[in-house]
């Protein structure tokens, strides 16, 4: 048992959650206070958090239920003696308001709370916590407010109070069994507490609240008055440390499997129920599911299950998130909560699962992939000494070879072409074949758009479908040297439209100073690539080998050149002035140069020269 909360609603408007915490240590400074006027009465205070004497309270008079602050230099009846201790497990405790909920409206000042146990002859209590909050003064309210209420016995909860007391089941363990008796360890808090006789191993622990009514400062004095108390109790260990929740992806398709345990299996779940039925109690088990995207909280659903004729309680839950803006973490948060509808006391688990490799399938946008013109291959399973090349099994002979493929090719990236231009049209001479199409970065930030179209057998423009592989793949704008690096995702803020073949990139401004230095190294291409996604392994399975890595395959999907503006050399089409010089730029047609302009004025050698005119559609 590492955590776990019972909930239990003790006031029509309080609602208190103890978390055993098993896993959560404190050592620290420690005070007992005994009070003289009441039979020598002890309580435990805290240092560390607060539940300490300055928010602990003791009766002063038990017929008008006035009550003070502790305080042992007043009052000479309190006597205080300080411990420390070793590191011990600590409980937390919440006090939950509902969210429109007001002290003053309802005419309250604020509340008490009392924890106490039997000590081991379950003849005299001990005090674990005698905390107040007074709402009036908000520097030790301590009141924390929820960022997402959430609803309990159809009450919306929305603020509460916090302190932490030592664990009471961890305590009354404090003991030696020896042939000689059953003794309380030396200077443990079981000891100083209770004087070395302990506290009971069998008794629950007790829950006594109040609101304070009335709040009076009297030659300096607080004094409060509180309302009749409401007392409860629990165990004061959780109650079926088996019981468990489940949250797993399923192997039959892509949704969630969830669903309650006991003694780690699902079929046992029905015994629990016998047990809680055999005990004249009777159940309820909800199910909230939280879906996570990016650490932010974006859905919860609520799935009850009653055990009636077709709600059986061993039933799996089946759940598929719908993941509406994160593409790249997601997770599913589970708490299973065991309702008892005697009382309405709640018993939680809870379980969590992330979302990292398989995120794309639980997009609110289905994609499919189109497979239509894949080669169906035919795979032989035969003995090394066996293989005859160019025998068919079951069609006869046939030329064969062996190819190794290290990866299935479900992607074909052939006859690509491409154009910028926001007007182009499938069909027209646009559109630019490989390494013919030149983009002009400007000085600044660049968006660029690409239209993809394919030329198929028979010679024809086709639209390059994108959505059908954006799951397995992505599509990066690459420039690269030798020693420098520039790999550009999708902007999605721009309007991309896969099924078209639109896509968008941006070259920030701040990219520029690294492509500057790829274009002065003579390396003036960009690069439309496929890099596929890796395989992902599942959190649950370690690897064989921390050398071992997902690998990714890149295949080049098309190139072009680049130039910066700034090397542009603009020139005037004016009728009647023509030199015989002409300008040849890689992968373009020989361009006229119709300008008096020496060439010696021209951009320095060795840079790409792509000149426009002023009317640069009836350039040819």
């Amino acid at each position: 048992m590492a955590r776990s909360s019972k909930f239990m609603k003790i006031n029509p408007n309080i609602l208190m959650e103890w978390v055993f915490d098993s896993e959560h240590y404190v050592t620290e400074n420690y005070s007992v206070i005994t009070n003289l006027n009441e039979n020598k009465k002890r309580s435990f205070l805290s240092t560390t958090n607060l539940n300490s004497k300055n928010n602990n309270l003791f009766q002063l008079d038990p017929v008008l239920k006035k009550y003070s602050i502790v305080n042992t230099g007043k009052y000479n009846f309190l006597q205080q003696q300080n411990y420390s201790s070793s590191p011990v497990p600590y409980d937390i405790v919440r006090i939950y308001l509902p969210t429109s909920f007001n002290f003053t409206f309802l005419g309250y000042v604020g509340l008490y709370l009392k924890i106490f146990a039997y000590g081991f002859e379950n003849k005299v209590t001990y005090e674990l916590s005698n905390i107040f909050f007074d709402a009036t003064i908000d520097s030790s309210s301590g009141q924390t407010q929820l960022a997402i209420p959430f609803m309990y016995d159809e009450q919306e909860w929305g603020k509460y109070y916090e302190f932490e007391i030592p664990s009471i089941d961890f305590l009354s363990n404090q003991r030696i069994l020896s042939n000689t008796g059953n003794t309380v360890i030396t200077n443990s808090i079981n000891a100083n507490l209770t004087l070395n006789e302990g506290i009971s191993q069998t008794g629950p622990i007790f829950i006594d609240f109040s609101f304070l009514t009335t709040k009076e400062i009297t030659l300096g004095t607080t004094y409060y008055y509180s309302s009749e108390a409401y007392r409860s109790s629990f165990a004061k260990a959780p109650e079926y440390n088996t019981l468990g929740v489940v949250v797993r992806e399923s192997t039959q398709g892509d949704f969630f499997e969830i669903f309650g345990t006991y003694g780690q299996s699902n079929e046992n779940l029905d015994n629990f129920v016998r047990e809680v039925e055999n005990k004249g109690r009777k159940i309820r088990i909800e199910y909230d599911i939280y879906l996570y995207e990016e650490n932010i909280q974006t859905n919860k659903q609520t799935i009850a299950v009653t055990g009636g004729i077709n709600d059986d309680f061993t039933k799996e839950i089946l759940y598929r998130p719908i993941l509406t803006f994160s593409n790249t973490t997601a997770a599913i948060k589970v708490e299973m909560k065991v309702i008892d509808l005697v009382d309405m006391s709640t018993i939680s688990r809870f379980a969590t699962i992330g979302l990292d490799g398989n995120i794309q399938k639980y997009g609110k946008t289905l994609m499919s992939l189109n497979i239509q013109n894949i080669n169906k291959l035919k795979i032989y399973n035969a003995k090394p000494d066996e293989i005859v090349l160019g025998q068919d099994y079951y069609s006869g002979n046939v030329t064969s070879e062996i190819i190794k493929v290290p990866y299935p090719q479900l992607i074909e990236t052939g006859n690509i072409v491409v154009n910028s231009p926001t007007n182009a049209k499938i069909g027209t001479s646009s559109y630019k074949g490989m390494g013919l199409l030149n983009l002009v970065i400007t000085p600044f930030d660049n968006i660029i758009q690409f239209r993809l179209a394919k030329v198929n057998t028979s010679n024809q423009f086709e639209i390059y479908d994108l959505g059908n592989i954006l799951n397995n793949a992505d599509v990066l704008l690459v420039f690269k040297s030798d020693s420098e690096l520039i790999e550009k995702n999708i902007y999605n803020e721009a309007d991309n439209d896969y099924k078209n073949g639109v896509i968008n990139f941006k070259i920030v401004e701040n990219d520029l100073n690294v492509l500057k230095k790829i274009y002065d190294k003579g390396e003036n291409k960009f690069y439309l690539t496929l890099t596929s996604k890796p395989f992902q392994l599942l959190d649950s399975i370690a690897p064989i080998s921390t050398s071992i890595s997902p690998s990714k395959t890149k295949t080049l999907l098309y190139s072009g050149t680049y130039t910066f503006y700034n090397d542009i050399k603009f020139i005037d089409n004016t009728p009647g002035v023509i030199e015989s010089n002409t300008i040849q730029t890689p992968g373009q047609q020989n361009l006229t140069n119709t300008n008096t302009t020496a060439v010696s004025d021209w951009p320095k050698p060795g840079k790409t020269v792509v000149i426009y005119t002023k009317y640069r559609n009836s350039t040819k």
